[in-house]
């Protein structure tokens, strides 16, 4: 939760509060009281905005939208920046895109062999020894296995129909 400075119209957090007024004790839930002798209001928690997977919405300000009503106002900042490591190396912007794009495709794919892999477990009865396995069964099986292997994996699968 923040709340706005009403002399600043900066946002503060209850724990930057407290510091700024370190000999002061307050009750547990903060009423008209405790906000009039901060000096603050309530700033309702919106959702933040939705930008580019590069791009994050940080809460900067707060903006009174209707008498005695306020909001918190985000600005977008880039997750990345250009920067030179301790042996000398400059890593762009691209280059971070990239390597974040990299484990986000592993996370993803990790995943979806999971899925397939709990897809495959559900139907592992069905190769006992004393049962006998359908052709559709065994081709079904088999396209599950073949999932890694298709054209787009892991953002674009096209998933076998169970028989």
């Amino acid at each position: 939760m923040f709340y706005v400075d009403l002399s600043t119209g900066k946002l503060k957090t209850k724990l930057e509060l407290l510091r700024d007024f370190p000999n002061v004790s307050t009750p547990e839930k903060w009423g008209a009281n405790t906000l009039a002798a901060f000096g603050v209001a309530e700033v309702e928690d919106n959702s933040a905005p939705a930008f580019d997977v590069y791009t994050k919405a940080i809460p900067d300000s707060a903006e009174e939208y209707e008498e005695g009503k306020w909001r918190v106002v985000y600005r977008a900042e880039p997750i990345f920046q250009e920067y030179t490591d301790d042996d000398g190396v400059t890593h762009s912007v691209a280059d971070q895109q990239a390597e974040y794009d990299a484990k986000q495709i592993s996370k993803l794919a990790h995943e979806q062999r999971a899925v397939r892999n709990n897809l495959l477990k559900a139907t592992d009865h069905f190769g006992l020894s004393d049962f006998t396995m359908s052709e559709e069964m065994t081709a079904y099986r088999q396209a599950l296995r073949d999932i890694p292997q298709q054209e787009g994996f892991p953002e674009v699968i096209n998933w076998p129909e169970k028989p």
